[in-house]
C-alpha cells in the first residue's frame, strides 16, 4: 500500500512537468498529449481535428511507449479532479467546452461530444477561417497547454469538388523522373488545405494536382488528381508539352498557369457532381514559349464573413522577347477572372522607353495598384503606386516613384505578407515597405545569391526567402533583420507553412515532410466601408522570437454577429416544437407540421404551385400538387439536391427550425394561425455583438417580400412626415414598397403557408440585415357561392336570349310585328248597330 501511495505521489508531482506542452523524455518513457476525431486514428504529433455535418466527437489521451504509463497518468489527473477543456477560436469567435470527468468506456482517453450548431450554424459553402484549438488540463491554471486546428470540411470550397480522376500511387511514382519543379498553393482562410502540382520537363505532358487537408503532415493522405483532360477539353489543337507552370487558389477560384495557357475554375462555392471544368483565358498572340516564362502574383487575404468590397485579384506577367510588344507583358483580373486587363495604362504604353513590369499587385486597403519596375536600359529598379479609378490604374501616380540603388539590379518579385500591409520586394536584395510602397528599407543584400521565391505564415508572422542555391533566410513581418535558417541540398523542393506556422520542406517524392516551427505602424481612418491593418512591431526583437509582430485587421463594416430578429406574436417552448403540439385556450394547435414535399399555392390556385421552394423535402416520396405542366417545371431541391432520401439531406436540428429559405428543404414545422390573420404585429429587434437587443425603428426602414410570390396579404404602418419623405425618395430607387418597421402590422386574406423576408433598406447602415418568418393560415371557411351562382344564372339567361333571337331570325319571325298585328286585330272599332231591349 505504501509503494502505491508513493507511486501516485510521484505521478502527481510529475504532472507539472507536462505543463509546458513540450514532449519530455525521462529515461525510457516518453509522453505527449494528443487528440483525434472519433472513428479516426492519429500518428502525428500535432492535433488536427475536422468538423463535418455531424457532432464533433473528440478523444484525447496521453500517449507514451507503454499503455500502463498512459493509464497511470490519466488516472492521476482524473483522481485529482482534472479533465481537459478545449478552447475553439478564430479571429471573430471563441468558446470553451469541457470534457467528461471520467475515462470513456474504461479506455485510456477522455471524450467530448459537441453539436455542430454549438460551434457554427452555417453550412453554406464559403471561405471560412480554420479554427485554432487550445487544449488545457485546467482552464484557470493552464496546466499542460497544447494547440491544434479544427477544419470545417462542410464549407471549405475546394473540398466540395472532385478535381478529376484519382491518380493511383503506382502511376504517381512513374511521373517522378520527369519532374523538374513543384508548385504549392494554400487556401487563404484554411492554410492546412493546400494543393501541390508537378512541373514536368518537355518529355512528359499532363496536369496532376495533389490535395491535402492535413497540411502535408501525412504523406499517405494526399490525394492526387489527373486534370489533363480538363485542360485538353479547352485546347483546339496542340496538346504536346503540357505542364503546370504556376498555380494560385484564391478564396473562391483556382487559377492554373500551364505551358499551353491560363485556365480558371468555376466559382468553387457552387460545386457540381462531375469533374471540375476549366475555362481558358484569352491571351491573343501568346504561345508556349511565353507561358513557360509566366508567373502568377496573388496577395493572400482571407475573405471569411466576406464584405461586398472584398474581392480577389490575380496578376500574370510574361518575360517576353524584346522583339515583341512589351505593352502586353502584364495583365490583371478580379474574380471571376474572365476579363484580363493590361497592367499598364495607355499613357505608359505610349512612352518611348517602356519599363519591364516585374510584378503588379492590387492594394485593397488603399485601393491602388503597385508596380515593381525594372528599366532594362539603365538597369535601375523602382516601385510606383497609382490610384485605381473604376477598377483601373490611374496614370497619375499616388506619390513619386521609389527608386532603389543601382546595387538592386536583379529584381524577381513583390509580395504582401498575408493579412498585413507589409510589402516586400526581392531579388539579389530584399526590401520592406510599411506604407504601401511609398518608401522602403533595406532588409538584406544577398549579392550573387538571388532570392527566387518566398513562403509566409500569417499565424507566426514568418517570412522565408528561398535563394537559387538553396539558402533559406527567415524574418518576421515588420522586422528589419533576418536570420539564415540553413541550406537545403535537394535539387527540387519548395517550402510551405501550414495553419499553425510549421514550415514544411516539400520534395517530389516526399510530401509527409521535414517540419520545424521556426514601435507602432500607421492607422488609416475613413468613414466608408473597407478594411485596414494596424501593425504593432517590436523593432529590436530577434527574428527567432516566437512573437514579434501583432497585425490585427480592422473592418469598417457590419459585424457578422449583428443580426435582425422577428419576435413571434406568441411564445411556443422548444419542447412543443419537437412534439409538434401546442394548443391555445380554445384547443387550437398553434404548430403546423407541413406535408412532405410541400409547396405553397400560387395565385392560379391551391393545386398549381409555381414556387421553386420545397418544404419538408424527401426525395424518396412522391411530390403532391404536381399535375400541371407549370408545376412540374418548378420546384428544385436545395439541401436535398442529389440525395435519394431525407436522411441523405443531412438536415441539422438548426436547419429544421430555421426560417431561412435556404434551408426550406429541412423545414418541418411552422407557426399556425386561424383564418383570418388581421393586424398581426411584425415586431423586429436587432441583436448586437454583446447579445443586447433593441427595437428596430426609424431612421431604419425595411422592405418586405413574400418569397413564394403570393399576393393576398397587406402591410400597414405609421407614416410620420420624416418617414414619408424617405419613403417617397427610396421607393423609386428600390422599386419596391418601403415601410416603417416600428408599429408594422400584417393582414393575410389567403390560406396555407406565407413565407416573408424582411430586409433593412441599404444606405442607413453598413449592415445588410435580413430576417425571415413563416405563417400558416388554416381553417379557412369555404367562400359563399353567391357571386358564382349569379354569374352562372346571368350567363344562362343571356345565352338563352341570344339563342331564341337566333331561332327567330332563322325562321323570319318578327315578334314585334306579330304583336302589333295582334293588337290591331283585337281592337274594337265604334259601331252603329244598336240592340233593343
Amino acid at each position: 500500500m505504501e509503494s502505491s501511495l508513493i507511486y501516485i505521489t510521484i505521478l502527481l508531482l510529475s504532472m507539472f512537468e507536462f505543463s509546458s506542452g513540450i514532449v519530455y523524455n525521462r529515461g525510457k518513457y516518453q509522453f505527449h498529449f494528443t487528440c483525434y476525431n472519433e472513428g479516426t486514428t492519429t500518428n502525428i504529433r500535432i492535433i488536427k481535428l475536422f468538423l463535418s455535418h455531424d457532432n464533433l466527437k473528440i478523444h484525447c489521451f496521453f500517449q507514451s511507449d507503454s499503455e500502463e504509463d498512459s493509464k497511470a497518468v490519466l488516472g492521476a489527473f482524473t483522481t485529482g479532479g482534472t479533465a481537459p477543456s478545449i478552447l475553439i477560436m478564430n479571429s471573430t469567435y471563441n468558446s470553451v467546452f469541457h470534457f467528461n470527468l471520467s475515462l470513456f468506456n474504461n479506455r485510456l482517453l477522455w471524450k467530448i461530444d459537441i453539436p455542430r450548431e454549438n460551434i457554427t450554424v452555417n453550412t453554406d459553402i464559403a471561405a471560412v477561417e480554420e479554427w485554432v484549438i487550445r487544449l488545457t488540463m485546467h482552464e484557470k491554471v493552464n496546466i499542460y497547454n497544447t494547440e491544434g486546428t479544427l477544419l470545417d470540411l462542410v464549407r471549405e470550397p475546394i473540398l466540395q469538388w472532385r478535381l478529376g480522376p484519382i491518380l493511383s500511387k503506382t502511376k504517381l511514382m512513374l511521373l517522378l523522373p520527369y519532374v523538374i519543379d513543384i508548385k504549392v498553393t494554400k487556401c487563404p482562410c484554411a492554410n492546412d488545405v493546400a494543393l501541390l502540382a508537378f512541373v514536368f520537363n518537355s518529355t512528359h505532358s499532363g496536369v496532376y494536382i495533389g490535395k491535402t487537408i492535413y497540411g502535408f503532415w501525412r504523406d499517405s493522405e494526399t490525394e492526387w488528381y489527373d486534370l489533363t483532360q480538363a485542360v485538353y477539353a479547352e485546347l483546339k489543337d496542340d496538346h504536346k508539352g503540357l505542364t503546370v507552370i504556376d498555380m494560385v487558389i484564391t478564396n473562391h477560384f483556382l487559377v492554373i498557369l500551364t505551358s499551353l495557357g491560363l485556365f480558371v475554375s468555376p466559382d468553387l462555392r457552387y460545386p457540381t457532381t462531375s469533374y471540375i471544368q476549366l475555362s481558358r483565358a484569352p491571351f491573343c498572340g501568346f504561345e508556349r514559349v511565353d507561358y513557360i516564362k509566366g508567373k502568377l502574383w496573388y496577395s493572400e487575404k482571407c475573405f471569411a464573413n466576406r464584405e461586398s468590397f472584398e474581392v480577389d485579384y490575380v496578376t500574370i506577367t510574361f518575360d517576353r522577347n524584346r522583339t515583341l510588344s512589351e505593352s502586353s507583358s502584364c495583365f490583371y483580373s478580379k474574380e471571376p477572372f474572365r476579363e484580363w486587363l493590361p497592367c499598364l495604362s495607355a499613357s505608359y504604353r505610349s512612352t518611348r522607353f517602356l519599363p519591364h513590369v516585374v510584378s503588379f499587385l492590387i492594394d485593397q486597403e488603399t485601393y491602388s495598384g503597385i508596380y515593381f519596375f525594372h528599366h532594362q536600359g539603365s538597369k535601375r529598379t523602382s516601385v510606383s503606386v497609382s490610384m485605381l479609378k473604376n477598377g483601373k490604374p490611374n496614370p497619375q501616380t499616388k506619390f513619386p516613384a521609389f527608386k532603389f540603388p543601382s546595387s538592386f539590379n536583379r529584381p524577381v518579385g513583390m509580395v504582401f505578407h498575408p493579412r498585413s500591409h507589409f510589402l516586400y520586394v526581392y531579388g539579389n536584395e530584399a526590401w520592406i515597405s510599411s506604407d504601401g510602397g511609398n518608401s522602403f528599407d533595406l532588409l538584406s543584400n544577398f549579392h550573387t545569391d538571388i532570392i527566387l521565391r518566398t513562403a509566409h505564415s500569417f499565424y507566426t508572422s514568418h517570412i522565408s526567402f528561398i535563394s537559387q542555391i538553396g539558402n533559406i533566410y527567415n524574418t518576421k513581418a515588420g522586422l528589419k533583420r533576418y536570420t539564415r535558417l540553413g541550406k537545403i541540398h535537394d535539387k527540387i523542393f519548395t517550402l510551405y507553412y501550414d495553419q499553425m506556422g510549421y514550415i514544411h520542406k516539400l520534395t517530389p517524392d516526399r510530401f509527409n515532410t521535414d517540419t520545424s516551427h521556426p514601435d507602432y505602424g500607421t492607422l488609416k481612418s475613413f468613414f466608408g466601408a473597407g478594411s485596414t491593418t494596424v501593425s504593432v512591431v517590436v523593432w529590436d526583437a530577434s527574428a527567432e522570437c516566437f512573437v514579434t509582430t501583432l497585425v490585427p485587421t480592422l473592418k469598417s463594416s457590419c459585424s457578422y454577429l449583428r443580426t435582425l430578429h422577428h419576435v413571434p406574436g406568441r411564445y411556443i417552448p422548444p419542447a412543443a416544437w419537437i412534439s409538434g403540439v401546442q394548443k391555445d385556450s380554445r384547443g387550437f394547435n398553434m404548430i403546423k407540421t407541413l406535408p412532405v414535399n410541400y409547396r405553397p399555392p400560387s395565385n392560379m390556385g391551391i393545386s398549381i404551385p409555381l414556387t421553386d421552394n420545397f418544404y419538408h423535402a424527401d426525395p424518396s416520396k412522391p411530390i403532391p400538387r404536381n399535375l400541371f405542366y407549370k408545376s412540374k417545371e418548378t420546384g428544385k431541391y436545395k439541401q436535398c439536391a442529389n440525395a435519394t432520401s431525407r436522411e441523405m439531406c443531412n438536415c441539422t436540428e438548426h436547419q429544421k427550425f430555421s426560417h431561412a429559405v435556404a434551408f426550406s428543404d429541412c423545414k418541418e414545422k411552422v407557426h399556425r394561425f386561424r383564418f383570418p390573420v388581421t393586424r398581426y404585429p411584425v415586431v423586429l429587434e436587432i441583436y448586437n455583438e454583446q447579445k443586447q437587443k433593441f427595437p428596430v425603428k426609424p431612421p431604419y426602414l425595411v422592405t418586405v417580400t413574400e418569397v413564394n410570390m403570393r399576393k393576398n396579404w397587406e402591410l400597414k404602418h405609421a407614416e410620420p412626415e420624416s418617414v414619408k419623405k424617405m419613403k417617397n425618395y427610396l421607393e423609386p430607387l428600390l422599386k419596391t414598397p418601403v415601410y416603417n418597421p416600428f408599429g408594422l402590422n400584417l393582414s393575410i386574406k389567403g390560406s396555407e403557408l406565407f413565407h416573408f423576408k424582411v430586409s433593412m433598406v441599404p444606405g442607413l447602415s453598413f449592415c445588410n440585415l435580413e430576417e425571415e418568418f413563416q405563417i400558416y393560415v388554416d381553417e379557412v371557411p369555404l367562400p359563399f357561392p353567391g357571386h358564382a351562382l349569379i354569374a352562372i344564372a346571368t350567363s344562362v339567361v343571356l345565352g338563352g336570349l341570344i339563342f331564341v333571337s337566333f331561332l327567330f331570325q332563322m325562321h323570319n319571325i318578327h315578334p314585334l310585328r306579330a304583336f302589333q298585328r295582334h293588337r290591331r286585330r283585337h281592337t274594337t272599332n265604334p259601331s252603329d248597330t244598336s240592340v233593343n231591349s
